[in-house]
């Protein structure tokens, strides 16, 4: 049987933790992953970290309006020897090392803009829109919604404009049904495109309250 194809939005905290689950199960493939956004300090560290690349000098600035960085210009500029993608070296650190779960255990690269894992291409997208993330050509069927941004229905569904067919929200919704394994996943009928996989803690607190 061929395993379920999923994609990924948003490789944060949850978004890199469903990517080393789905390693660990053969049934299951991600295909795909999209996150645009690089904060200075990673691609420093990725810098350090990468030996293909070599930081000379160079200007990058962050505006103060950008959510999730505090309201300071960075000026940083970076050559690279040989030509490497920023991107998908940041995302391929973040993937290997992890503060709290350890160094994963497998193999990780990059081929241009994409992941390598374990052999296999995993098709890396920079996409600030979900519409415009082409799930389609990957084959991903599945997609994670784990930014913590598109958390509604009608947000979550433009991943069903680039071909995805069920879209799994890692955070509560205003709107779309929660299921909560070990709670009340069996009520799941598989006739909504859109759930909610509820909040961390309710995955943690929930099954317990429920014994």
């Amino acid at each position: 049987m061929a395993p379920i194809k999923v994609g990924i939005n948003g490789f944060g905290r949850i978004g890199r933790i469903v990517f080393r689950n789905a390693v660990e199960h053969p049934d299951i493939e991600v295909v795909a992953v999209n996150d645009p956004f690089i904060e200075p300090h990673y691609a420093l560290r990725v810098m350090a970290w990468c030996q293909k690349a070599k930081p000379t000098r160079a200007m990058l600035h962050v505006p103060p309006s950008y959510p999730s960085l505090p309201h300071v210009p960075y000026h940083i500029t970076f050559s690279f020897e040989p030509q490497a993608n920023l991107n998908s070296l940041t995302q391929v650190y973040m993937l290997k090392y992890d503060s709290s779960h350890g160094i994963f255990k497998g193999e990780v690269g990059n081929d241009g803009n994409d992941l390598v894992v374990n052999g296999k291409t995993v098709k890396f997208y920079s996409e600030r829109d979900p519409a415009n993330i082409k799930w389609s050509e990957t084959g991903a069927d599945y997609v994670v919604e784990s930014t913590g941004v598109f958390t509604t229905i009608d947000k979550a569904k433009a991943h069903l404009t680039g071909g995805a067919k069920k879209v799994i929200i890692s955070a509560p919704s205003a709107d779309a049904p929660m299921y909560v394994v070990g709670v009340n996943e069996n009520k799941y009928d598989g006739s909504a495109d859109i759930i909610s996989n509820a909040s961390c803690t309710t995955n943690c607190l929930a099954p317990l309250a429920k014994v």
